[in-house]
């Protein structure tokens, strides 16, 4: 459950990652430290708050796969809400998914998920906070600029005629590869092309900035199988956009 909650917006969070390479970081010693509520907040606002809702991406897979993203906003239990949702369709079945997120503070409000016609639904309010990692392999946000670098800038056509311009970054991961990420300030969520170890993970095949209907309605969720975090499980950490990026 916890992974297919990060991996909803993993894709997210890497874009910014990338955007931000290349630009000198203006965070001061006392900015490593956990951010305040407020900051936070305007951190989320950035990411998600020139979307529309209704805007979606859609991805091929290395091997195929089809994964279309798409985001909304909603209301839960007086909460104002982003959701990314996650349609993901393997050889044998669609699986969906979203994530649900207060405005206000940037946090995981709840995290559903659709298999076939069985839908379930997580509280992620309650659950604890991620704690920091300060081991030798975490890389903070002061050092990403010494991580990454800026290849080129370029322009790319979907399968479905559609041309945007993307700026190419590259980076290295804590295996000790390199990971390839295109991005574009024209498309929701930013990604165009992931390559890692030479081969495209992810490639951008659509895109739009309205349109999408949800496959979970807040009908089904408000009816979805109760579940709750097994003993242990962290929270899903608050969506942050890394320094200098700009928020769609």
């Amino acid at each position: 459950m916890k992974k297919l909650a990060v991996l909803s917006i993993g894709i997210i969070l890497l874009a910014f990652l990338f955007i931000s390479c290349g630009k000198k970081s203006e965070k001061s010693e006392a900015a490593k430290s956990t951010k305040t509520e407020e900051k936070v907040m305007k951190d989320t606002t950035k990411a998600f708050g020139d979307m529309k809702s209704g805007a979606w991406a859609e991805y091929t897979g290395p091997e195929g796969g089809i994964q279309k993203m798409k985001y909304f906003e909603d209301t839960w239990e007086g909460k104002e809400c982003y959701i990314i949702e996650t349609e993901s369709q393997g050889p044998q079945m669609l699986a969906t998914n979203q994530s649900w997120i207060d405005k206000s503070t940037g946090k995981g409000v709840l995290f559903v998920t659709k298999f076939g016609d069985k839908i379930m639904r997580t509280d992620i309010t309650q659950t604890p906070a991620s704690k920091i990692d300060t081991s030798e392999k975490f890389k903070p946000e002061s050092e990403v600029s010494k991580i990454t670098e800026k290849i080129g800038e370029d322009k790319y056509t979907t399968p479905t005629g559609k041309t945007v311009k993307v700026v190419k970054y590259k980076a290295s991961i804590i295996t000790g590869e390199s990971v390839e990420s295109w991005v574009s300030d024209e498309v929701p969520f930013k990604n165009v092309q992931i390559i890692s170890a030479g081969s495209p993970n992810l490639t951008l095949r659509d895109f739009g900035s309205s349109g999408s209907q949800r496959a979970i309605t807040k009908q089904e969720v408000e009816t979805a199988q109760t579940l709750g975090m097994p003993g242990g499980m962290p929270g899903m950490p608050p969506i942050k956009r890394m320094p200098g990026g700009s928020g769609r």
